[in-house]
């Protein structure tokens, strides 16, 4: 970096900060008195874009009398500016201050390394006095090296796992020492030292909150969480809210309604646009697919929507295989079993973004995992790349069955009559709209006769439009106080990442009423596990 570079870099960091303090004054709060509430806003894995959001919600807080404390992973004045300018008393901890004795970090990170070493799939259920730890660590793990699976003859890998397992048992140690708050605020919950703050909220019966940028474009999702709920995904609806929504009288109108607004989200590039999944991608017609991807015209179309495999992967519910990458594989050993389909494996669009992200090459590692296994595929079973011109819409015109562990796909496809069978839990499955086998030998039978089995039926149908209508229309809080910016603007650099900004800061006060506001009630006044933007049904 060149010193003209580094320049540029401080003064579009000073230019944001003096933006972010002159827009934010309408939020800084008028203290009322104090509550007995305490809410913890975890920052120890975040971003730019998350820290402005939790610091307008940390105003709102504030005002309404709760205590609230910030905990980064280290200091950090730049993230510590931005709460200051909208709370100007407001308290920071910092992670690695807490104590941990080396020693005992040691002797613990080596006990989680060897269970790991001699059962992969069973380390995944390790738990430590309520820490997930399995799961926890081997997300992190598999993000880090970009890997869809681990081997434990591989000492590079363990080598990695066992530094990561001294990291995750230092974290377990100094979260004890955290003070238990009744409620936690976080966007990112999955990856250490989240992962382990989250544990120990849930675990001590308090409550925990994550919000996540709903698919939707400008539109926050929030669920609540407690140990009976921790691995459901954020867009899951509770057992709750389906069910008040299955009892309704109104529940949907018409199925059409809700068929023609998710055609247009696609059409009219809608949602999904903060990972830039629709970038580049075009609406073709049948023929223009049985022609490029070189299918059978003559045969039913099945799509195997791959997960990215290092991202998330063991965050939310139980899967029938022991990671993305080994659904894959016995996945498409499955198609090539059944010549009676044409088989597409549509790699997950979002690994482009995520290359980007991460600054490295886009890799088609789900090929690379299939080429190991199988070689060369067969005639009816083809390769979808994740960069493909050819947008899901295309698809759900023209396939007629989908696959997917719990991807958003599953509540979509079923919309349009198409049967989906997953592969794990913790979104959607269960619920009445998808095929749902409890063993991967159940799997592979429903797999082997998928050609056999017709269009779901109008009250199916139904019902995956009720759900569909309710966690992806209805839940999302529609932001109209502040804008999330995907796309870095012509003055700022990449390490800005996301950003957030106040369109109007004379209207902020008017406009919080439909966001921020809402969602700062509902975190300290309701007790239910999902916000919705919109009641349902209505």
């Amino acid at each position: 970096m060149n010193i003209l570079q580094k320049i540029w870099i401080k003064a579009a960091y000073k230019i944001d900060n003096v933006k972010w303090n002159h827009f934010a004054r309408v939020a800084m709060p008028k203290l009322s008195n104090g509550t007995s509430q305490s809410v913890l806003i975890c920052e120890v894995y975040t971003n730019r874009a998350a820290v402005k959001i939790h610091a307008l919600i940390a105003a709102e807080l504030c005002r309404s009398g709760v205590k609230v404390t910030v905990i980064f992973d280290s200091r950090n004045p730049t993230y510590e500016a931005i709460y200051k300018a909208v709370v100007r008393d407001i308290e920071f901890l910092y992670f690695d201050q807490l104590p941990a004795e080396p020693e005992e970090a040691e002797v613990l990170a080596a006990e989680f390394a060897d269970v790991a070493q001699q059962d992969l799939d069973g380390f995944l259920d390790l738990e430590h006095d309520g820490f997930r730890v399995g799961k926890n660590l081997m997300s992190t793990v598999v993000r880090q090296l970009r890997l869809g699976s681990l081997s434990p003859q591989d000492p590079d890998q363990m080598a990695v796992l066992r530094q990561r397992a001294l990291e995750t048992a230092t974290s377990v140690l100094r979260v004890k020492k955290l003070p238990i708050f009744d409620v936690g605020i976080f966007n990112e919950r999955g990856y250490s030292p989240a992962s382990e703050i989250f544990d120990q909220l849930v675990t001590s019966g308090k409550a925990a909150v994550q919000w996540v940028s709903s698919p939707l474009n400008d539109s926050i999702v929030m669920k609540r969480y407690r140990l009976s709920n921790r691995s459901q995904h954020p867009l899951a609806l509770s057992k709750e809210s389906w069910s008040k929504i299955e009892s309704s009288s109104k529940r949907v109108s018409t199925k059409q309604g809700v068929v023609d607004r998710l055609v247009s989200i696609y059409r009219e590039k809608l949602a999904y646009n903060r990972q830039e999944l629709q970038l580049g991608k075009v609406e073709i017609g049948r023929d223009e697919i049985v022609a490029e991807l070189g299918l059978d015209p003559a045969k039913k179309t099945a799509v195997i929507f791959s997960h990215i495999l290092y991202d998330a992967t063991f965050f939310y519910g139980e899967s029938l295989f022991s990671n993305y990458e080994e659904w894959l594989i016995q996945t498409v050993g499955a198609a090539i079993r059944n010549d009676n389909l044409n088989w597409i494996v549509k790699v997950h669009p979002v690994n482009v973004w995520r290359s980007k992200m991460d600054g490295k090459p886009m890799e088609q590692l789900e090929k690379k995992s299939l080429e190991r296994a199988y070689g060369e595929l067969p005639s009816h079973v083809k390769i979808m790349p994740a960069d493909t011109r050819i947008n899901t819409l295309s698809l759900f015109n023209y396939v007629d069955y989908g696959l997917t562990v719990r991807g958003t796909v599953g509540m979509e496809l079923p919309c349009f009559g198409l049967p989906v069978v997953t592969a794990g839990s913790g979104r959607y499955s269960g619920n009445g709209f998808t095929m749902d086998p409890s063993t991967p030998e159940e799997y592979a039978e429903l797999l082997s006769q998928l050609h056999e089995l017709p269009r779901l039926d109008g009250e199916t149908v139904e019902k995956a439009c009720s759900y569909y209508n309710a966690a992806i229309l209805q839940r999302p809080v529609i932001t109209k106080s502040f804008k999330q910016i995907f796309q870095n603007l012509w003055w700022q650099p990449r390490s800005f990442g996301s950003d957030v900004i106040i369109p109007s800061p004379g209207s902020y006060k008017v406009d919080k009423t439909h966001d921020i506001l809402k969602m700062t009630r509902w975190i300290i006044e309701d007790n239910t596990e999902d916000l919705f933007g919109v009641e349902p049904n209505n």
